[in-house]
């Protein structure tokens, strides 16, 4: 089994303190994730193979509100709760393979016969796109109204599907997922 990936979320945000350290604010961001999975399995003289590619892309607007607590004079730590809604694209191809009569090291005697079977399959979807998410960050503000953020993951759920109940949870503190961002308070 392997699985590999690009991700790219990036969008400007702009915030109104409402008090010295409560923050309410809109977005747009834009996510385009290309992954590329494949799978084998050998069981009982049989060989499966299948590898998948999915790209996705979506525009998401936001609302966002934040608490802020001081660390020193200008650096913070904020937990923001943030709500996004759009439309997810989607396209993906995969092909599935699978091979009768392999010997444990995976080869076959040619004259067996054994034809592979292979299937490939492609297509392209939209679907609403809807996402809670709770973010904490670190915030250290260059000027009263402009500061340099980091997002450290956090806790996510998302339905991509309204008719199916297509849900998910992630939750993730993996600097893999951390976001670098600049902000902007009016």
């Amino acid at each position: 089994k392997r699985q590999e990936g690009k991700y790219l979320n990036i969008g400007p945000s702009a915030g109104y303190f409402l008090t010295d350290n409560f923050v309410i604010g809109i977005g747009l961001d834009y996510i385009r994730d290309k992954e590329k999975r494949g799978n084998s399995l050998y069981f009982n003289g049989l060989m499966h193979l299948e590898s998948l590619d999915i790209k996705s892309k979506a525009f998401l607007p936001n609302v966002y509100v934040a608490r802020y607590f001081s660390i020193t004079n200008k650096f913070y730590f904020s937990a923001k709760m943030k709500v996004s809604y759009g439309k997810l694209k989607t396209e993906f191809e995969t092909v599935y393979m699978e091979r009768e009569n392999l010997s444990s090291d995976g080869l076959s005697d040619i004259s067996e016969g054994t034809n592979p079977s292979m299937t490939s399959l492609s297509g392209e979807s939209e679907a609403d796109y809807f996402s809670p998410q709770l973010i904490p960050e670190l915030s250290y503000f260059i000027t009263n109204r402009l500061s340099a953020c980091l997002g450290l993951g956090g806790i996510q759920y998302s339905i991509s599907d309204w008719d199916s109940s297509d849900s998910d949870w992630n939750i993730n503190f993996n600097p893999v997922y951390w976001s670098l961002g600049i902000k902007i308070a009016l």
